[in-house]
């Protein structure tokens, strides 16, 4: 009886164990992400993550060489002056960059985000051109306001 007993316990168990590494291993990112703090960013180079954290700023990026300019955001906590240069390069800040085909699908140009508590899913963290962590958001349904 013992025997009979303990099969289809073992298959649950087997079951469940197999479910739970196919439901998303890294936290909740979906499809296996993992899930991330900001502050971490840096920790993972060339991963595809989510990271979640505080928007401080959003503003466009006017030294960019495209037309239009795109948007850069900003997750971490405000610099001195209280602007994108001195934000973007506070030690553990984190950007994202918003590009043109996603300028239609914000309703208030990225001001939306700012102030708020978001994640943002898919995002491959990459050196960006001046030496600080970022990654590119291509569409709206990637950030989560929390």
């Amino acid at each position: 009886m013992k025997k009979i007993l303990l099969v289809p316990l073992a298959v649950m168990i087997i079951a469940a164990l197999i479910f739970a590494g196919c439901a998303g291993g890294g936290g909740g990112g979906g499809g296996g992400e993992k899930v991330i703090d900001y502050s971490e960013a840096a920790d993972h180079m060339g991963q595809t993550v989510t990271v979640c954290g505080p928007c401080v700023i959003v503003a466009v990026d006017a030294m960019a060489p495209l037309d239009p300019k795109p948007l850069i955001g900003v997750l971490g906590k405000l610099g001195g002056a209280e602007d994108f240069g001195s934000t973007n390069f506070m030690p553990g800040n984190m950007s994202f960059r918003l590009y043109e085909e996603m300028h239609g699908q914000l309703t208030d140009g990225g001001q939306e985000f700012v102030g708020k508590n978001i994640c943002i899913s898919g995002l491959t963290i990459e050196e960006t051109p001046v030496g600080t962590i970022g990654g590119a958001v291509h569409d709206i349904s990637q950030i989560t306001v929390k």
